[in-house]
């Protein structure tokens, strides 16, 4: 983090790759990381971690190691809530991870055969969308 006020930088330094942060109003800090092997496709699989922007990283929390596809559907954080979707255990399902420590809510199935893209979590619902048989669409899924 670099401070504004006399342009000292404050990093945050991890072996591997870290990338796509997500903050949340209360400082907060999401991002996505691959360790010292870089696997491709990169952006299919990758671990999911949390912490305080101002925190030491070495104490960072992983919430869930992830795999998508396609590739690129990254997490989304808004309200002290993760919403992300993975596919390591067959079907495509949607998570919601919450940060206050408290037991996250069951993995939601829109459907075996649904592809997931793109969750845009929101403080009442998770909007995604879902590509099936039918064509692609945008589904809302209640907080």
């Amino acid at each position: 983090m670099q401070r504004r006020s006399d342009g000292q930088i404050d990093s945050r330094p991890l072996p591997g790759k870290q990338a796509f942060p997500l903050l949340s109003d209360d400082g907060v800090l999401a991002y996505l990381a691959w360790g010292d092997v870089h696997p491709e496709p990169k952006f299919s699989a990758f671990a999911l971690y949390s912490s305080r922007v101002d925190a030491d990283p070495s104490g960072d929390l992983l919430i869930r190691d992830i795999k998508t596809d396609p590739s690129y559907v990254r997490p989304s954080l808004r309200d002290g809530v993760i919403d992300f979707v993975d596919k390591s255990g067959g079907p495509s399902l949607l998570f919601r991870h919450l940060l206050s420590g408290a037991a996250p809510p069951p993995a939601i199935n829109l459907g075996a055969d649904l592809t997931l893209f793109g969750p845009v979590a929101n403080k009442a619902f998770t909007l995604i969308a879902a590509r099936g048989s039918d064509g692609t669409s945008l589904r809302i899924v209640n907080r």
